[in-house]
């Protein structure tokens, strides 16, 4: 079963938009009670719709209807002319304006609607694009946001931040929020932070992770059977002459990346939007992305653009690199037919 919002009405076809692709369903197969801007949950056979009902729930992301097309409202982050959330990736900002440019790297609630075929075709095939900036004191009713702030009861002589939401256990499907931070490399410190199982030394039985926010590699050692991909909640020593370390696991969260395990070969792929704007380190582009920092194309995969341009791609640890590295991810595919599957339950 998948949720699905009936995005337009074209004479008597209701558009359904599901996260797998768009759909379509003739208005005599449904009950009175559709309309556009309802949700829906719907069963899929290949790349029709098999069965379908409304949905009645408190916790759907608000929508309003502008013109006869529906319009969601969501929460995420604002990286130059982007928009980025869990719920629609990376997509344009059609309203640009001097608001944007405040906004940067802030949590801020926006109004996104799907954008005409002229539109798709200026922004690289984009299927939605944000139309207001909404009021972004506004809380968020279905994005719950962890705490990844510096541990203050040790390290006082760090920048401390004005909010911060007490750590808490959340559902798995819930979304978590990834903001790139910094931290002063030259001293050890403690900090809060989100994390990822990257790679597991059998010799040597500990575990390498990955900080989301941090773009650093960490060791753990630890008893907990952690699959490859797990996500967790963790306290981690960063800096200073010292390898990082993980200290304290303190709960798994919910998948904050799409990406598959190949169980032959024991590697995780990592599927994500970039943006390419022709950035050369070294002998090859690379580009930047919230969770992974600077990911390098090592492979040669990307050509050259003429503006900023929003590129699918699917990224790798690099296996020649050191562990605890911080450049130790690079693009494995480019392409927008990726699988968008994950495999890991624990």
């Amino acid at each position: 079963m998948e949720l699905g919002l009936i995005v337009k009405r074209r004479q008597d076809v209701f558009v359904i938009y599901c996260k797998s692709g768009d759909y379509r369903l003739s208005t005599f197969e449904c009950p009175s009670e559709y309309e556009v801007g309802k949700w829906i949950v719907v069963s899929l056979a290949g790349d029709k719709i098999e069965s379908h009902g409304l949905l009645d729930a408190h916790d759907l992301p608000p929508v309003r209807i502008v013109a006869g097309r529906a319009e969601v409202l969501t929460s995420g982050y604002i990286y130059g002319k982007y928009f980025e959330s869990k719920d629609f990736q990376l997509v344009p900002i059609l309203c640009q304006s001097v608001e944007c440019s405040e906004l940067v790297q802030k949590k801020v609630h926006v109004w996104v609607r799907r954008l005409t075929s002229g539109e798709r075709y200026f922004h690289q095939g984009k299927k939605w694009g944000v139309c207001e900036i909404a009021n972004n004191n506004r809380p968020s009713q279905h994005h719950p946001q962890y705490s990844a702030a510096v541990d203050q009861r040790r390290e006082p002589h760090l920048i401390r931040e004005s909010e911060r939401d007490p750590l808490e256990t959340v559902k798995r499907e819930e979304f978590v929020s990834v903001v790139p931070k910094t931290f002063d490399r030259e001293k050890r410190q403690r900090v809060t932070a989100l994390a990822m199982v990257a790679l597991f030394n059998e010799r040597k039985q500990r575990y390498i992770v990955w900080l989301l926010e941090y773009h650093v590699e960490a060791v753990f050692h630890t008893n907990r059977d952690l699959r490859l991909g797990h996500f967790f909640q963790g306290r981690f020593s960063v800096g200073g002459s010292s390898k990082n370390k993980c200290y304290n696991y303190i709960q798994e969260i919910p998948r904050v990346i799409e990406g598959h395990l190949d169980e032959v070969t024991n590697e995780l792929e990592f599927y994500i939007d970039v943006v390419h704007v022709n950035k050369v380190n070294g002998a090859c582009y690379e580009v930047y992305h919230r969770c992974f920092g600077y990911v390098q194309d090592s492979l040669n995969l990307l050509k050259p653009v003429d503006s900023e341009t929003i590129v699918p791609v699917a990224v790798k640890r690099n296996l020649s690199a050191a562990e605890y590295g911080e450049l130790v991810w690079q693009i494995s595919k480019v392409g927008r037919n990726l699988p968008m599957c994950f495999h890991q339950n624990s």
